[in-house]
C-alpha cells in the first residue's frame, strides 16, 4: 500500500498541464530563433497568432514584443497580417498609378491620332498641340497647375491675338476633359477665370418699376354739371328739416 501511495504522489518528469520552462533567458513571447535572431510571439486583434523575427538584440525583441501587444490591446480588430495585406495593396495601386501616368508629349501624339478620326480641322488643332509640347512636353500630364496655363497663354499674347489664345485654351481644355475621362487627371486644368458680367456700352441702369394704382378702391365721380362739384356715384346726403 505504501509504494502504491508514493507512486500516485510523485512524478519523475514534469506534469503535462503543468508550465512550460523556457530554454532560455528570455520574457514571455521573447525567444531565441534557431536561425541566432530574436524572435517574438504573440496573438493579434482577433486571436490569429504572429511569429516575427526581430533581430540581434535582444531589447529590439522585448520592445516589439510589448508593442504588438499594446496595439492588439488597444486596437480591437488589429492584425498585421491584414495591415500588411492592405500596405501591399495600397504600394500595388500606386505602381499602377504610377505606370499609368503620361507626359503631356506622350498624352499630346495620343490625343492627335484620336482627334484625326473625331475632329474636323485636325490641322489646325494639331499645330496649336505642337507649340504646346514645346512648353509641357517632358512634364507628366498631372502635374501641370494652373498658373502653368496661365503663363503659357499669356505668353502667347505678345505674338498673338486673344481671339486666337482663347482658341489654345479651347483646345487644351478638351485635351482634359478627354484625360479626365480616361482616368489621367482628376480636375481640368485649363479653366478660364470666372466672367464677370458687366452692362454694355450705353444701356442706362434700370430703375425698379413702379406699382400702378389699383382701381378697386377708386370711387366713381358724377359728370360735372353747371359748375358745380362733382359727388360720388351713389353717395346719399341726409338734410334734417328745419
Amino acid at each position: 500500500m505504501m509504494d502504491g501511495t508514493m507512486a500516485e504522489g510523485t512524478s519523475a518528469g514534469p506534469q503535462k498541464g503543468g508550465p512550460r520552462k523556457k530554454r532560455d533567458n528570455a520574457p514571455r513571447g521573447v525567444r531565441k530563433h534557431p536561425s541566432g535572431v530574436w524572435a517574438i510571439r504573440y496573438s493579434c486583434g482577433i486571436g490569429c497568432v504572429h511569429k516575427e523575427r526581430i533581430g540581434p538584440i535582444k531589447g529590439d525583441a522585448v520592445h516589439a514584443y510589448h508593442a504588438r501587444r499594446r496595439r492588439a490591446h488597444e486596437e480591437l480588430g488589429w492584425c498585421l497580417s491584414v495591415e500588411r495585406s492592405r500596405q501591399q495593396e495600397r504600394l500595388r495601386a500606386e505602381q499602377e498609378r504610377q505606370a499609368r501616368r503620361l507626359t503631356f508629349r506622350a498624352y499630346a501624339e495620343e490625343y492627335v491620332t484620336w482627334a484625326e478620326l473625331h475632329h474636323r480641322g485636325v490641322a489646325t488643332e494639331r499645330s496649336r498641340i505642337s507649340v504646346m509640347v514645346t512648353v509641357f512636353g517632358g512634364a507628366k500630364l498631372d502635374t501641370i497647375a494652373p498658373a502653368d496655363v496661365e503663363r503659357f497663354l499669356d505668353g502667347l499674347l505678345a505674338e498673338r491675338s486673344h481671339a486666337t489664345v482663347n482658341r489654345y485654351r479651347t483646345t487644351l481644355h478638351a485635351m482634359f476633359n478627354r484625360a479626365i475621362r480616361h482616368g489621367l487627371l482628376s480636375a481640368n486644368q485649363a479653366k478660364g477665370p470666372a466672367s464677370s458680367r458687366r452692362p454694355r456700352a450705353g444701356r442706362s441702369i434700370s430703375h425698379p418699376r413702379r406699382r400702378p394704382l389699383s382701381t378697386t378702391n377708386v370711387v366713381p365721380t358724377r359728370p360735372q354739371q353747371g359748375g358745380r362739384r362733382s359727388t360720388p356715384a351713389g353717395a346719399t346726403f341726409g338734410y334734417s328739416s328745419p
